[in-house]
């Protein structure tokens, strides 16, 4: 009864059908519990980000959100700015910050009194723009900051909780920056479509009336979120519905039995779902789901998977099918060891990949990945396709007559192909010269330049209004900060310190001199305005500092500890575009070089430079540069693993010789991505250089299959020369290596319109 249901292996399919609602539920819940793409981007944090935690600081930056008029401002434009901010401050809620010229408190007098005022009150009869405009000049922490200098747009900068994880505080805040709220009806239809459409959404459109200003976000954890969206939603989805309805129907045409494509199919979904729930309990040990992880598990898991799988199932066709277990062991054998030797080849290039970027968690979680995506193929492989495969056998379902013969169409065309390609003898000196030219014309692009090495975040975002967004902030030089913290050492109440204050103020406007800084800002920044306002309130240091705490409360009682923290030192915010690596990279070194000047000058001070965005510049150009030699050493790699298997199959050709042949296609493929970067004008990045091993492994891979039943033939003498027994290897293997390549080309294709 269970043979007749469940196939001949009917324990295996039984424990996989149970073992699959973990394994879904696992998935879900690793997606869940995703990280920004920098968050702990290296293995040991920089000496900034070190300092500041030991000093017990963790409150987030703040996002700024401009709203440009586009024009001079106006005073109904001050009413608009406050009714906005009202906004904000009630539906974000009572722990979130929001500082804007609306709360901002400036002393007044009115008569004989002094009062707090937020800059945009306009009771005052007398009240003008032209005046109001002076007033905001003389105050440097309003004007520059919460302002633009040509009066023509507002700054909200708004804070989120340290309770809070960054995606969920950007995803809450998109909410409300949309007004898309969740549907007041309560059922759960409702309910559950509004939060699937929430979580696939990987865009921001601010809600805009028509008549209103333009509004923009930045900041840095605005586009890392954005960033781990777009590439999580768009590359994770669009791969499956590529792998979903792409490659059944191309299966099952290449397939005559539905049951052999269908095993296929059912056996690589299995292995990605295991890889992508395994990384749950890697939590623990601080490798998390992230949009870095795609690559390896689309390119590593998807890929190898679906060839493992196609591999035996082509032999098992080819043999018109097996009846017992015993029989597929036999048939698998040849196959079987071809992908034994991948296995052990690929996880050897992973730990090359690990090594040369070993200054890099993210690259040692994105090993992680790899190596269990592989162990958790060969598994299924080996364990759960066969149960797979007499499942679906034992259902005895047919194919309609027409795809019949398109299957048979399809294999007499490849088999005409295969014929014509083996028929032909070329030189090989040809054949050298042919596999030159792309590792040549490769290595010249890449010594000319053509190649661009450079990271440029924004754009991994693709056509988008986020994306627009992002680059007007960019234009505006308020995409994000550079965070500065300046602790005066062993000075009891540093900030309230005259010697710290004028050391703090020469610094910050050393600060704003350097390439790609904007406005700097700091809580002295209101100190020094109270010191030399001229309306008659000013008051000396001490007196000033007050007000100036005084003033933050009236913003938010956690707003103090935005501009200092425990009295020991002060914040610096310094605007900057973040477009790319390398100018972020020339900003942080020759800040730190400012930092070390002055620490030396005053060995009382202690400067860090901290911040998650830190970590863009060196995981962005250690990658860049260090991709070169890792293709180097997968090179040496594989070599050394062919010369083996040449050695280990056929003792009686030079290990050495046959291991050179062998490798060919990775140089071919090497200098073909390289050659196409550069002529198609595809930067060496983040995302891209994560994606070439694998790419170039499978040319590797598409290698070892024909190569195996090369030796085997030999082995048994059947041809009398190796040429013929060649040629025969790559009719018997020939068809399968297409079918996997077109099968992996159908997985990806739709990421060419992300």
């Amino acid at each position: 009864m269970l043979e007749r249901i469940f196939g001949i292996l009917w324990g295996r399919m039984i424990a996989f059908l149970c073992l699959l609602p973990l394994l879904v539920y696992g998935a879900i819940e690793t997606l869940n519990l995703a990280v920004g793409p920098l968050t702990n981007a290296l293995w040991e944090d920089l000496l900034g980000n070190s300092y500041v935690k030991t000093r017990n600081y963790t409150v987030p930056p703040p996002i700024p959100l401009v709203i440009d008029f586009e024009r001079p401002l106006i005073p109904d434009d001050l009413k608009f700015l406050e009714e906005y901010s009202r906004y904000l401050k009630i539906i974000l809620g009572k722990d979130w910050v929001v500082a804007s010229m609306a709360n901002y408190f400036r002393r007044v007098r009115r008569g004989p009194y002094e009062s707090f005022e937020p800059y945009t009150n306009m009771e005052d009869e007398s009240f003008s723009m032209d005046a109001w405009k002076t007033d905001v000049r003389a105050n440097a922490a309003v004007y520059g900051s919460f302002i633009d200098t040509e009066f023509r747009y507002f700054v909200i900068h708004v804070g989120y909780p340290e309770n809070l994880n960054e995606l969920t505080a950007i995803r809450h805040f998109r909410r409300v920056v949309e007004r898309r709220f969740p549907p007041e009806q309560k059922s759960w239809l409702n309910y559950a479509a509004y939060h699937i459409r929430d979580y696939l959404y990987h865009d921001f459109v601010p809600y805009k009336e028509p008549e209103w200003p333009k509004i923009y976000i930045g900041g840095w954890p605005v586009g890392k979120a954005l960033i781990q969206w777009s590439l999580c939603v768009d590359v994770l989805v669009k791969s499956v519905v590529g792998f979903t309805l792409l490659l059944i129907p191309f299966l099952l045409l290449v397939f005559h039995k539905p049951h052999t494509a269908l095993a296929i199919w059912t056996g690589t979904l299995c292995a990605f779902l295991a890889t992508l729930a395994g990384m749950g309990p890697l939590t623990l040990v601080g490798i998390h789901f992230n949009a870095y992880s795609l690559p390896a598990l689309i390119g590593g898991v998807l890929i190898m998977s679906t060839s493992f799988n196609t591999q035996i199932m082509e032999e098992i066709q080819r043999r018109d099918d097996v009846l017992t277990l015993q029989e597929w062991k036999q048939a698998s054998a040849t196959i079987g060891n071809a992908i034994t030797y991948i296995f052990v080849c690929t996880l050897g290039c992973f730990v090359l990949f690990g090594f040369t970027f070993q200054a890099l968690w993210r690259a040692v979680e994105m090993d992680a990945v790899l190596v269990l995506g592989s162990c958790l193929a060969l598994v299924v492989q080996r364990w759960i396709l066969p149960a797979l495969y007499f499942f679906y056998k034992a259902r005895r379902w047919q194919k309609p007559l027409f795809l019949q013969q398109l299957s048979i169409g399809f294999d007499r065309s490849v088999e005409n192909s295969i014929q014509r390609w083996t028929g032909q003898y070329t030189k090989q000196s040809m054949v050298y010269a042919l596999l030159a030219i792309p590792v040549i014309a490769a290595l010249f692009l890449m010594r000319a330049g053509w190649i661009d090495t450079n990271s440029y975040p924004i754009e991994f975002l693709g056509h988008s209004n986020g994306r627009t967004m992002l680059e007007e902030m960019v234009r505006k030089g308020r995409n994000d900060v550079i965070t500065i913290y300046i602790h005066g050492i062993g000075i009891p109440n540093a900030f309230r310190s005259e010697k710290f204050f004028q050391t703090e103020q020469q610094f910050e406007h050393d600060v704003e001199n350097v390439s790609g800084i904007g406005n700097a800002l700091s809580g002295y920044d209101q100190v020094a305005f109270e010191m030399t306002r001229l309306d008659g309130l000013a008051v000396p240091f001490h007196e000033a500092v007050e007000w100036t705490l005084e003033g933050a409360k009236n913003i938010h009682e956690t707003f103090p500890d935005r501009i200092q923290w425990k009295n020991e030192a002060v914040l610096i915010y310094a605007d900057h575009p973040i477009d790319n690596a390398r100018g972020l990279n020339t900003s942080l070194e020759e800040l730190q070089r400012l930092a070390e000047t002055y620490e030396k000058k005053y060995p009382w001070l202690k400067i860090a430079v901290f911040g998650e965005i830190l970590h863009f510049p060196p995981l962005a150009v250690i990658i860049a540069e260090q991709t070169p030699w890792l293709l180097l050493y997968s090179l040496a790699a594989v070599f050394f693993c062919f010369s083996y298997v040449v050695r280990r199959e056929s003792p009686t050709i030079p290990c050495v010789r046959g291991g050179w042949i062998l490798t060919q296609t990775f140089l071919f493929a090497g200098g073909m991505v390289g050659l196409c970067m550069g002529v198609f004008g595809i930067p060496l990045n983040m995302a891209t250089a994560a994606i070439v091993p694998v790419v170039i492994g499978s040319a590797s891979d598409f290698t070892m299959y024909p190569s195996m039943e090369f030796f085997a033939l030999m082995r048994k003498g059947a041809y009398s020369t190796a040429s013929e027994a060649a040629a025969e290897a790559l009719r018997r293997r020939g068809k399968a290596v297409s079918v996997d390549c077109w099968g992996n080309m159908l997985v990806l294709c739709l990421l060419t319109i992300s």
